[in-house]
């Protein structure tokens, strides 16, 4: 079966993750992703 490379990316993220990260570097992690989505969102609803 083949694999989008999306998909590939997205396995290979978590396995590396899983191996690097603890659960309190994740949630750090996470919570920062959040906060610059949050703002993404923000300066495109300000440019429409």
């Amino acid at each position: 079966m083949q694999h989008t490379f999306k998909e590939w990316v997205l396995a290979n993220n978590q396995i590396v993750g899983n191996l690097k990260l603890n659960t309190s570097q994740v949630c750090k992690v996470s919570k920062r992703t959040r906060f610059r989505f949050k703002l993404l969102k923000g300066h495109s609803s300000d440019l429409s």
